[in-house]
């Protein structure tokens, strides 16, 4: 039976919505029917024959087309089929291969793939079967369920017979489906997830319209030999692919805007006025699209363009100001014409303001107003009431007088003729005088805008007084950036195909060899969302879920979460990643999850678990906001949907992050979602313990997987020995547990000291003793490189174990540092180095060296050079490594050479003379360190004074580096035994010099000298030197020889004038041993003639110890010129008693009576005290007398006026006194008057 033509009739009318089809069967040759099918669309449809008998082609035709006829004219429209009015036919071809037609089931479909069947078999019968349609008549369903929409779920489900189902869909030649790509993509991914071969040939048969990308990846898993459909694509670097389109689009990202050929011109005449054109096109010729977002400018313009670009300053600006005048010149023109008739008021008005009396407590501002005649901008009721009275009195019309302010406050600046006749020139000058005329035509009134009337001026005028030159070079840029991007986004199609090519390809590769799964991952990492790498991350999302791929699919969700969305919607184009897509996406995921659960439940946790070991705790996105309890993961959505489906406070928000309710506490026991599934997925719960980066995770499988005892129980040794060394310490704990009854092996006793909990590592670590490290040897090695410290330290002490093999001991710790991880290595190496230097010193054998040596790491080669020393061999064996060492241009391996110089003799050491002091000298510290060591090592006096020969020019220069010259003193301590042979001149030389370098190594040597090396001065001068050693070894010095003291005192006395206080106590401690009769008038005035105040009080105890008769007057001429205070108010208590009557001595004091009159605000008691004395005095004496005249007649001017008074009542008694022509103080008489 074959179907040779079918046509399909649609009647809709109110509620009518009515189906009619024809159908023209052959029975066999010249054997025909004509069979119809009738009812309400989505119905049951009614068949019957107008045929009883069958007819030949050309009568069943003609019957058929009858039939057609009477029901097109009774309303129906042909919509599928041959139409015999246009005797056209509409849809596809009539299909002439024989079909077995099939009747609606009666049976009704219980399960959901027997539904989906079901339904699929009756799209097959075509439109008759469709239950409702969409709106724009494109989409026919029958129960709710579109076509595509229903083959997508049999794709997803894998029904059974789901090929023979599809092949009978297109045979029927569907309609009514929608979108064709979607239509023929949703075919071939359920063919491809059928994984049946039969459906290769249909598969085949739909090559045109599915996507090549699809195509292949259906060909992968229905084709019996996959291997022969396995793309080709060329191979690419797609680090660099991926850089270059990342690139490319932070470039367009930027926004960019063209200009039209006017503005472009306009930029461009800007620059040349200013006469930057060069730099300009410099400027364009060097930009790239990596600049677009920095400082270009700053980058390739040089620093006096730029500050020229920068100082807003036009190339003409006599322009624009000669513009602007000859404009507002025509304007006040025009307010002066328009306020004419209004005038007289105002005048008027300005007279009768004169003569108002103005309100008190008025604003200024009110003021003005009032002046200028807006008197409707007063808020003062009293000011406006007086004047409207002024208005009224006057004849001054109110509105008048407001209109005038009005237009008045467009008036503008006075331009002089004068100054209009310079703007006029400067117009002509610049070709700008038509244009500007024809502007001023324009005012005709006083609200006429200036700024706007300019802005008519063609681009060259306004171009010759434009000030934004900063603006001009951006746009300009902003074209070439335009071009650069066109120009890129041509070349960039290539390298993305390329990129999308080699991912797909990749991706294929792994269907036939999964050796090659962990190269595709890596490739993984570089595809995005965003961007231009959206296209491959959606066919590479999508296959992912066709493959059921999840460790894939939950890579590219978690990129998905993670990525940079853009707009929603933009103003010039849709964007690619937008929010919504990527909320869409995570709906996705998470009803992807859904749909596991339910239909495939044993995959679930699969897909779950895949998810969740992607969350990581050391990752940027794992985050906690400040303010809300715990959230670690909000981008997350699919993370916390499988963790916290079920809880009540921490919940998604409609960007579907996750976040705590505010003042809520999250609720994280029992929150899972498909809680059940978990229960019956051990080794899922397992795997998560194993390889997950979370705390949350590890809690979360930790806390389902410890109630199943029996099962881990059942689990092998290698599970807990993996377990043990986790980061979390609840899932350590339970795998210490489950390994302690195995402690005896070695592997496990290895594992549980390799916990990170220090809990754990006890319970090992309590039970070791040395019978155990000697039956293990291995062992001791495993605990010396453990990286913590309880290990260690317990490791140490039993190191004696090993003691008659400790140089393969530091063979093997050699070997496992070399193969530890970079961290634990930086753990190590001080910690060997302590080890390799200390207890095992001078064990280290040349291979354990020469291991390191041979590594490419710095610091494993630094380690080398430090140990290398310590190597057990003569220096000939290790002249290698040493000619290695010293052509070195790192200063750690130059420490290594230095280091080896210990083992040369004094003698051969002198050959290596300049490589010791250059490391001596050297900046870095170590270098410096170990040339100290060496140097201490020298024996021989002829090669130490070389040494110091050549370290003494270094003693007065400045320290270089910080720690220099602590290096310097520590070589120079070396050099002991020929301190006694440096000359007494440089030894004097250093101790004296500037540099604190060389005045320490002076105090080192100074105390090989004996007591008469230096001379008294010289002694007394170390006292006040910098460096406490010497002051003190001066000090000690002069103790041991008074007599030269004594003898030398004027010398000695320097010792006193020191700023160091203890060693100023020291000296005098040591004078005062003295004896009495040693003090003289002439010593105590040397003591007490100093600045320091201790010594001054050292000086008057000494004067009145060692007072003499007859003395008082020396000491009065000695100590008066004293500047201290104190020294002043001394003297003055023994003045009257040792100078009373004694004129010439008091007139030789006139000094120091001058210097206590003279002090201001201090010095009262002494001052007091020399007033009274000098009065008396100068009462028995004329010397004195004149004396204290000079003297007082100087003072009487002083601001203090108790001392004035008292001056000019002694000088007036003096003058009645000792009458003196010569005075200058005038006594005048009082008049006499008669009355």
């Amino acid at each position: 039976m074959k179907l040779l033509r079918r046509t399909t009739l649609h009647f809709q009318q109110g509620n009518s919505d009515k189906i009619y089809e024809v159908d023209i069967v052959e029975l066999s040759t010249d054997q025909h029917l004509v069979n119809f099918r009738y009812g309400r669309t989505g119905k049951t449809l009614t068949e019957g024959s107008k045929t009883p008998e069958a007819v030949a082609y050309k009568k069943a035709e003609t019957i058929a087309n009858s039939l057609l006829v009477s029901k097109i004219n009774s309303g129906y429209q042909v919509i599928q089929g041959y139409d015999p009015i246009s005797k056209t036919t509409i849809g596809n071809a009539p299909n002439t291969s024989p079909v077995q037609l099939r009747t609606i089931t009666t049976a009704e479909p219980k399960t959901r793939d027997e539904k989906i069947r079901a339904r699929l078999e009756k799209f097959a019968q075509g439109t008759r079967a469709f239950t409702s349609f969409n709106d724009k008549k494109t989409i026919g369903y029958i129960d709710g369920y579109s076509l595509t929409r229903s083959i997508w779920a049999a794709g997803e489900l894998r029904i059974a017979g789901l090929v023979d189902a599809l092949a009978a869909v297109l045979a029927g030649k569907p309609t009514y489906f929608g979108d064709p790509k979607i239509f023929y993509y949703s075919i071939a991914w359920a063919l491809a997830r059928s994984r049946d071969p039969q459906a290769l040939s249909l598969l085949t048969s739909l090559q045109a319209q599915i996507p090549e990308h699809l195509y292949q990846f259906a060909l992968l898993q229905i084709a019996p030999n996959p291997e022969a459909y396995l793309p080709t694509w060329q191979a690419v670097d797609l680090p660099t692919l991926h850089a270059n389109i990342t690139r490319y689009d932070q470039a367009q990202g930027h926004a960019l805007y063209a200009l039209t050929p006017d503005q472009q011109g306009y930029f461009e005449s800007v620059v040349h006025h200013q006469g930057l054109t060069q730099e300009l096109n410099a400027l364009l010729a060097q930009l790239t699209l990596q600049d677009l977002g920095h400082n270009y400018l700053a980058r390739y313009l040089t620093p006096a363009t730029l500050s020229r670009v920068k100082l807003n300053r036009a190339a003409f600006p006599e322009l624009e100001a000669a513009i602007d005048d000859v404009l507002i010149h025509k304007k006040n023109a025009v307010i002066e014409q328009a306020t004419k008739a209004f005038k007289p008021y105002f005048e008027r008005y300005q007279t009768a303001l004169a003569r108002m009396s103005w309100p008190a407590n008025m604003r200024e501002s009110e003021r003005d107003y009032a002046q200028r005649g807006r008197i409707d901008s007063l808020w003062n009721r009293g000011l406006e009431t007086r004047l409207t009275q002024l208005l009224n009195a006057n004849g001054i019309h109110r509105s008048a007088l407001i209109e005038y302010a009005k237009i008045q406050e467009h008036t503008g600046k006075a331009i002089s003729e004068t100054r209009l006749a310079e703007c006029y020139a400067i117009l002509h000058t610049h070709k700008a005088y038509q244009a500007v005329a024809q502007l001023v035509t324009q005012i005709d009134s006083f609200r006429v805008y200036l700024p706007y009337l300019k802005s008519q001026l063609s681009p060259d005028i306004r171009s010759r007084y434009e000030k934004d030159l900063s603006t001009a070079f951006q746009q300009l840029s902003a074209q070439r950036f335009i071009q650069l991007r066109d120009q890129a986004a041509q070349q960039i199609q290539a390298s993305i195909h390329a990129f999308n090519q080699a991912s797909l390809g990749s991706y294929a590769l792994t269907q036939i060899d999964p050796s090659k799964r962990a190269e595709f991952l890596q490739a993984l990492t570089y595809v995005k969302a965003e961007g231009s790498f959206n296209a491959s991350f959606r066919q590479l999302y999508k296959l992912a879920e066709l493959l059921d791929d999840y460790e894939v699919l939950a890579r590219l969700n978690q990129t998905l979460e993670l990525g940079q969305t853009s707009v929603t919607s933009g103003v010039y184009q849709q964007r690619p990643f937008s929010l919504n897509t990527q909320i869409y996406f995570k709906r996705r995921m998470l009803r992807h999850l859904n749909k596991t659960a339910k239909f495939a439940p044993a995959s679930y946790p699969k897909l779950a678990t895949q998810i969740l070991l992607l969350a990581d705790d050391q990752a940027e996105y794992a985050q906690t906001v400040a303010g809300i309890t715990p959230k670690v993961f909000p981008t997350l959505s699919a993370v916390n949907f499988i963790l916290h489906t079920h809880s009540k406070h921490y919940r998604p928000n409609y960007q579907y992050q996750w976040r705590l309710w505010a003042g809520k506490k999250a609720d994280l026991i029992g929150m899972e979602a498909h809680s059940k599934l978990w229960q019956q997925a051990p080794d899922e719960l397992l795997h998560l313990l194993q390889h997950c980066k979370a705390q949350w995770v590890n809690d979360f499988a930790y806390g389902r997987l410890h109630s199943h005892s029996a099962w881990l129980a059942k689990q092998p040794l290698s599970v807990w020995l993996n377990l043990v060394t986790r980061p979390y310490e609840n899932t350590a704990n339970l795998a210490a547990q489950q390994l302690l009854p195995h402690l005896q092996a070695a592997d496990v006793c290895q594992a549980l000291l390799s916990a990170q909990f220090a809990t754990i590592r006890k319970l090992v670590l309590d039970q070791l003793k040395a019978q155990s490290f000697q039956t293990s040897p291995s062992l001791l090695v495993q605990l010396l490189s453990s990286p913590y410290e309880d290990v260690y330290q317990l490791a140490k002490d039993y190191l004696y174990t090993a003691q008659h093999q400790y140089p393969s001991l530091i063979q093997r710790l050699i070997q496992s540092l070399i193969q530890a991880p970079e961290t634990t290595q930086a753990l190590l190496i001080p910690r060997f180095k302590w080890l390799f230097t200390h207890p095992l010193a001078g064990l280290t054998p040349i291979s354990a060296v020469q291991l390191l040596f041979q590594q490419s790491e710095d610091k494993l080669q630094h380690f080398a050079a430090e140990l290398i020393a310590q190597v057990q061999g003569n220096f000939a064996e290790l002249m290698p490594y040493f000619e290695l060492l010293a052509q070195s241009t790192d200063p750690i391996l130059q420490t290594g050479a230095v280091a080896l110089l210990i083992k040369l003799t004094d003698a051969e050491k002198a050959q290596y003379l300049p490589l010791m002091m250059a490391a001596l000298l050297d900046q870095h510290a170590a270098l410096r360190q170990q040339a100290v060591a060496s140097i201490s090592s020298i024996q021989d006096l002829k090669l130490q004074q070389q040494v110091w020969q050549l370290i003494v020019p270094e003693l007065f220069k400045a320290e270089p580096v910080e720690g220099f010259n602590a290096d310097i003193v520590k070589a120079v301590q070396s050099l002991t035994p020929i301190y006694a042979q440096i000359d007494n001149d440089l030894l004097w030389r250093l101790m004296t010099a500037q540099s604190a370098l060389a005045q320490q190594v002076g105090a080192l040597i100074l105390p090989t000298r004996d007591l008469t090396t230096f001379s008294i001065k010289q002694l007394a001068m170390l006292t006040n030197n910098p460096t406490a050693s010497i002051r003190a070894w001066a000090l000690n010095t002069l103790q041991q020889q008074p007599e030269r003291i004594m003898s030398e005192f004027s010398e000695a006395v320097r010792m006193l004038d020191n700023r160091w206080d203890t060693t100023r106590q020291q000296a005098l401690a040591l004078l005062a041993q003295l004896p009495t009769a040693f003090w003289t008038p002439e010593t105590v005035v040397m003591v007490t003639d100093q600045v320091y105040v201790d010594v001054q009080q050292f000086g008057r105890d000494l004067m009145l110890k060692a007072y003499q008769t007859g003395d008082g007057e020396k000491y009065l001429l000695h100590l008066s010129q004293h500047p201290s205070q104190v020294v002043q108010q001394f003297v003055s208590d023994f003045l009257v008693q040792y100078t009373q009557n004694q004129p010439a001595v008091i007139v030789k004091l006139a000094p120091y009576f001058k210097t206590v009159l003279m002090q201001l605000n201090r010095g009262r008691v002494v001052k007091d005290r020399v007033i009274q004395f000098l009065f008396q005095q100068a009462q028995q004496d004329e010397s004195v007398a004149k004396m204290v005249v000079n003297l007082f007649t100087e003072q009487a001017l002083t601001r203090v006026l108790a001392d004035r008074s008292h001056y000019i009542k002694t000088l007036v008694e003096l003058q009645t006194r000792y009458p003196n022509p010569a005075s200058v103080l005038s006594i005048i008489q009082p008049e006499l008057r008669a009355y």
